[in-house]
């Protein structure tokens, strides 16, 4: 069964992609002021799908915010079968 716990740590970082089980990740800036980074998201080193987002005081996991693009993936993960 799919746990969110093999994918995530408790403090919201990623341990592995959900898409492709990838342990890699890349740091992607998005902003900075001079030398200090202000905005990043981690991407999969093997899809490029974001892993989770980080700002100055504001981090978001994708599994807290469920992006779009993963409320599928998710969703047919989460689905047990039916038991009878």
């Amino acid at each position: 069964m799919w746990d969110i716990k093999n994918y995530y740590k408790d403090d919201g970082e990623p341990i592995k992609c959900i898409f492709c089980d990838c342990e890699q990740f890349t740091t992607v800036i998005k902003d900075k002021m001079g030398y200090i980074v202000m905005e990043y998201e981690l991407h999969c080193a093997n899809c490029d799908d974001i892993a989770s987002y980080w700002a100055t005081g504001y981090h978001d996991p994708v599994y807290m915010k469920y992006a779009h693009n993963h409320i599928d993936k998710l969703n047919s993960l989460l689905i047990e079968p039916n038991i009878i």
